[in-house]
């Protein structure tokens, strides 16, 4: 009898700790809910559907990706990005040299501040935007690069 215990131990063990790690994560933790954009460390996705033993979610290809929350649940950092108050986004645009003057670039940020000011709730108008300057050897460069940061309701 205690070998039959034993040898079910050892075929149902591993099964036994995924359920249990499955119901932590999806009844106790609750890291996330359905549509919240989360990291994995692998690339952001957004969570579709969550069942006991498994999460549904697409990334940025739009493609399914199917998770066992025994996984997730022994990942060390798992980031919620809709939980996380007033996220900072910074966004990099490459311009060619010659489309990079002064009015263009006001041009586009007035882009960005109008797309800003659409979404006041999910954004915060404040705007910081910057030029990027490379230090160093002088080089020929293939564009400019012109960084905008925003913040995130």
């Amino acid at each position: 009898c205690s070998s039959v215990l034993l040898g079910g131990s050892f075929v149902f063990g591993t099964s036994m700790r995924e359920l249990y790690e499955s119901i932590l994560l999806v009844i106790v933790t609750r890291p996330f809910d359905v549509g919240d954009r989360i990291d994995i460390g692998d690339g952001h996705i957004v969570v579709t559907k969550i069942q006991l033993l498994s999460t549904e979610a697409v990334n940025s290809y739009n493609e399914v990706i199917v998770l066992r929350n025994s996984i997730l649940y022994q990942k060390a950092e798992l980031k919620n990005l809709r939980r996380s108050k007033e996220a900072v986004l910074e966004i990099a645009v490459h311009l060619m040299p010659a489309d990079a003057s002064p009015a263009n670039i006001k041009n586009l940020e007035g882009f960005v501040r109008d797309y800003l000011s659409d979404r006041a709730d999910k954004w915060h108008t404040q705007l910081l935007s910057f030029p990027m300057v490379s230090k160093g050897v002088v080089h020929i460069q293939e564009h400019v690069e012109h960084r905008f940061r925003i913040k995130h309701r």
